[in-house]
């Protein structure tokens, strides 16, 4: 595809969108368009003939799945197919300073969270939730009867690790 469209910066109720144009001779101009993580291309909310880039979507839903697609429009009349789907999930919502989390409802597995109740994980290894003593690879996280409930286990043992990985997790946002 001759579009690469890409995240600039994203909050609970807007994203940045931006795109790189890849076309000789570039786009006269682009049209954007949304919907729920999922929707069929032709039925989302298009803003047409848009000229500024990065460009920012405003009106979204807090923790809402998102789905976007960039065509561009050229100076004969044409327009390029459609860029991949730039899927995205909208921040949530502040939580109180009293905020707290024991990772007790969310999903246990070896697989690697991405983003469940608020709580975003990315980078070279995987974030799991684990269960009780569970860990991944030998002589690491708590020993028998340490631990009676679900915890965050950063699994640092990825294949090909060369040193210098990195893991995020990111809480929801909490207003002190």
């Amino acid at each position: 595809n001759q579009l690469s469209v890409s995240m600039a910066t994203l909050s609970q109720t807007q994203a940045e969108i931006s795109w790189t144009d890849n076309v000789d001779g570039g786009a006269a101009s682009f049209d954007l368009e949304y919907g729920a993580s999922g929707f069929t291309p032709g039925t989302g909310t298009t803003f047409a003939s848009i000229t500024n880039n990065p460009y920012t979507i405003t009106g979204l839903s807090e923790n809402t799945a998102y789905d976007v697609y960039v065509t561009a429009n050229c100076s004969d009349g044409s327009s390029s197919e459609a860029s991949s789907a730039l899927s995205f999930t909208t921040l949530c919502s502040d939580q109180d300073a009293e905020y707290t989390m024991d990772f007790s409802t969310m999903t246990v597995s070896s697989d690697g969270l991405s983003q469940e109740n608020c709580w975003i994980a990315y980078g070279d290894v995987v974030w799991e939730v684990a269960a009780t003593t569970d860990t991944s690879s030998g002589s690491t996280g708590p020993g028998s009867g340490v631990s009676d409930g679900n915890y965050m286990l950063f699994e640092a043992t990825v294949a090909g690790a060369t040193g210098g990985e990195t893991g995020y997790l990111i809480s929801p946002h909490i207003d002190l």
